[in-house]
């Protein structure tokens, strides 16, 4: 089953994205948006509405097509930053084992951080950061839990990890990537093929 949702800009108050999500994550996450997305999400705040609830994946599309025909995409004068015209999500589709492959090449190429070290510095800074703020593991989960509470559905961004390395416990997987000098994605990735070695707990 599948929703379909909107993103209204707060400053016009006016729709500026038509999406389809089947998982409660998807109408809220900013990760895998367009840069025309981007751009007015940096400049305004937005709110989430879910238009249409439980419905077929087909019927999803078909809805989909229909608001960004109403609405009209900022290419052809209209008010939506949607790229397509709607109805053309790759659903239920799995990536080869080559395709995984290729994915995960690009995905080390493109780490800003690679083949770079942090400086002894740099080191000592992210020491003398979390000194006096460490918890026990036990606090880690029960924050994690509070927000998964929180935002309604279990969120990978809210899992606790542990830094295998270093045995050096975040609260979430944000502030490990944060810290990781990553982007949230490519951590989440990473962490998924264990290509760095952090792990969820």
């Amino acid at each position: 089953m599948a929703y379909i949702y909107r993103h209204i800009r707060l400053d016009k108050n006016e729709p500026f994205y038509i999406g389809i999500g089947s998982n409660k994550e998807r109408c809220y996450t900013k990760q895998t948006r367009n840069k025309h997305w981007h751009s007015i999400a940096k400049h305004t705040d937005y709110r989430v509405d879910i238009i249409f609830d439980d419905i077929s994946i087909d019927d999803a599309k078909e809805k989909e097509k229909e608001f960004i025909s109403l609405y009209g995409k900022k290419t052809n004068g209209g008010l939506l930053v949607n790229i397509t015209d709607g109805g053309d999500g790759c659903w239920g589709v799995k990536a080869t084992e080559e395709q995984l492959e290729i994915r995960r090449k690009r995905m080390i190429e493109n780490n800003p951080f690679k083949g770079k070290k942090h400086t002894p510095e740099t080191k000592e800074k992210m020491r003398l950061a979390k000194l006096g703020t460490k918890r026990p593991k036990e606090g880690y989960i029960k924050r994690a839990e509070k927000m998964k509470d929180y935002v309604g559905f279990n969120h990978w961004i809210s899992v606790p990890v542990l830094d295998i390395q270093t045995g050096v416990y975040y609260a979430s997987v944000k502030e490990a990537a944060e810290y990781a000098e990553m982007n949230i994605t490519t951590f989440i990735r990473a962490m998924k093929k264990n290509i760095i070695k952090y792990k969820r707990i």
